[in-house]
């Protein structure tokens, strides 16, 4: 690679990582971003490595979902439904741009295997585990209720159901707002940057090396402590730490359809039970779209390639249909579809049972390992992490500062208010950005095109690109698509008739040769395909 922008950048970087640091995060989702905001808030000279981009992997494949867990009441797990209420109320509070209450219809029929007086009772404890804080209480039902609120709803067997809240969060944006804040507070973060090599003192790991994957330097970077939040890479990395394989987590597919709002509407998201194989499927509205899932699937194939497959696709549709009248619901309906892994904690006494459970164990080298664990608890698992690491460490560092800090920081300046653009989209970008808002707008003044929308039905526009390249280490245009944006699951030609435009500009600023633009072409092309090739007929 030649030297660019993207090389200083890059090199400014690793050459604080190659100082030391006293935590190492190896994993750039949702658990490692936390865990790296939480240790730079409190002092800690913090390291994150990423190989692919942030919240590459499951962090952004999920229900997209912040919630209290009401499909654990079944399983008596009432620590984790309470811990996630928990936590939910403080994302609400905390990232109110990012997490949004969202209305859940649960309707309850003849053949379910509980009935309303059960299910009655659920909600009831539902509220009460949240300490009746959540952002309104159940309400109860009646079958002919449920059918004047929403009439496709099959009413064959319907007895009645009931309203309840959780909320709704963009995943991957999450994700990138815990990477910029934790670099706000001075923590050196790189992605594309594997873990191949680590170093040894005394029984226990000093250090790692690592490989730039874009420009393919190794480089070694000091470390007092390291901390595993590989996700679904964890059981290959702790072999590659420690020599020896061991099962720490099982992994299980689960896959997600979107459609356009008028292939399948609905007032509130609804929940679909399955009595066969005890799975719940959610339909949520999400503003133009639609998004139907999950699926649940034992999973040993490549954690680097996770695809949909027919069959998961037509598992759902099933489903869909059967819930409403009159869908009819065919794959090609659908604009997008996504898979993802959720790594789960095997019991230590029993390697049959698996948990959402977090829980952060030690590697013989010393190294922190986080295992299980789901998107709306990540806060308090970055917490406990921490507190292990200040404990290691010996103190002398701040408490946690992530319960009172706002995810992301407000509007400074009001240079906004004197630019010219879109009502629509300024609302837009200040949620999403926040005070990044204003390196955008300063964007704009240079280039007053790059206001301009990328397609005309979403809120994306050309200047985001920049942005992410100068401030959130965006270095592929899939990337852009996929993570920075939602390019790729609601653009109805999934981003390819803007590729090359937007590859441009992202080359332009990056300083890429056209031969390395049109490698990204391609492989956003080969990506697009492997991932919808489930939908065609």
């Amino acid at each position: 690679m030649k030297s660019n922008f993207l090389t200083h950048q890059r090199s400014a970087f690793k050459k604080k990582l190659k100082k030391g640091v006293d935590v190492l995060i190896i994993g750039g989702g949702i658990n490692g971003a936390g865990i790296a905001r939480d240790a730079a808030m409190r002092g800690f000279k913090t390291g994150l490595l990423e190989k692919n981009d942030f919240a590459s992997g499951s962090s952004s494949r999920s229900s997209k979902l912040i919630h209290g867990g009401i499909r654990y009441l079944e399983h008596m797990d009432f620590s984790l439904v309470m811990e996630s209420c928990a936590e939910r109320a403080l994302l609400l509070k905390l990232a109110p741009e990012l997490v949004k209450p969202v209305e859940f219809l649960m309707p309850v029929y003849k053949s379910d295997r509980y009935g309303m007086s059960l299910m009655n009772i659920g909600m009831w404890l539902y509220d009460f585990l949240s300490f009746f804080r959540n952002y309104k209480l159940h309400k109860k039902l009646s079958a002919q209720s449920i059918l004047q609120y929403m009439p496709k709803i099959n009413p064959k067997g319907l007895k009645g159901g009931f309203i309840y809240y959780d909320s709704l969060v963009n995943d991957s944006r999450l994700v990138i707002n815990n990477i910029v804040s934790a670099h706000n507070n001075r923590a050196s973060l790189l992605n594309y940057c594997e873990v191949v090599r680590f170093q040894k003192a005394r029984g226990k790991i000093s250090g790692v090396f690592a490989v730039d994957r874009l420009s393919k330097d190794e480089f070694y970077v000091p470390c007092k402590t390291i901390v595993s939040a590989a996700g679904p890479w964890t059981n290959s990395l702790y072999l590659k730490i420690e020599g020896v394989q061991r099962e720490l987590l099982c992994l299980t597919k689960g896959i997600h359809l979107v459609f356009p709002r008028e292939k399948i509407h609905t007032k509130t998201a609804v929940v679909i039970i399955s009595n066969n194989d005890k799975r719940i499927v959610f339909v949520i509205p999400w503003k133009e779209y639609t998004l139907v899932g999950t699926t649940d699937t034992d999973f040993n194939d490549d954690v680097d390639n996770v695809y949909s497959k027919k069959e998961d696709v037509l598992y759902l549709l099933d489903m869909v249909n059967r819930k409403f009248c009159g869908l009819f619901l065919k794959p090609e309906d659908a604009i997008s579809c996504y898979a993802g892994l959720r790594p789960l904690l095997i019991s230590q006494k029993d390697s049959n049972a698996v948990s959402r459970k977090d829980k952060i164990l030690r590697s013989p080298s010393k190294i922190f390992i986080v295992g299980g664990g789901k998107l709306t608890t990540y806060r308090k698992i970055s917490e406990k992490a921490v507190n292990m690491i200040a404990e290691e460490l010996c103190g002398g560092y701040r408490p946690c500062q992530t319960k009172k800090v706002p995810l992301m920081e407000k509007i400074k300046s009001q240079e906004s208010d004197r630019f010219n653009i879109n009502k629509d989209v300024k609302k837009y970008l200040q949620r999403r950005y926040g005070n990044g808002y204003i390196k955008l707008i300063q964007i704009i003044k240079k280039k007053s095109e790059m206001a301009e929308k990328i397609y005309e039905n979403l809120p994306f526009i050309f200047a985001e690109i920049e942005y992410g390249a100068i401030n959130e280490l965006l270095v592929h245009i899939k990337d852009f698509f996929r993570l920075r944006t939602e390019i790729f699951l609601k653009a109805q030609d999934n981003g390819l008739l803007m590729l090359d435009k937007c590859a441009g500009i992202l080359g332009e600023n990056l300083g890429l040769e056209q031969k390395e633009i049109n490698t990204q072409i391609k492989e956003y092309k080969q990506f697009v395909h492997n991932s919808l090739n489930c939908l065609r007929r």
